[in-house]
């Protein structure tokens, strides 16, 4: 919506985290969405994580995000290929 600003956090193959693709660790990635807390307008977080990632590892995140004050979450997903087209 035009009334929210969104925020990109990703979480790589690896593990490590990114806010608008800039590695961060944990403690750095939730101080600066604690600083995004209260904005005008206010924040959406899009997360989005490779698909090697283990489910923890989001929740994790998706924790530390929560946890920030940031309520606005939404998933980032891959749409399936439809079938009979190229992959």
């Amino acid at each position: 919506p035009k009334d929210r600003r969104l925020v990109y956090v990703s979480v790589a193959a690896d593990g490590r985290a990114h806010l608008d693709q800039q590695p961060m660790h944990d403690a750095a990635l939730a101080a600066a969405l604690a600083v995004l807390n209260g904005r005008t307008p206010p924040v959406t977080v899009v997360l989005n994580a490779d698909k090697q990632v283990s489910h923890e590892r989001v929740v994790q995140v998706l924790d530390l995000t929560r946890r920030s004050g940031l309520r606005q979450v939404v998933f980032a997903v891959d749409a399936p290929a439809a079938k009979g087209t190229a992959q």
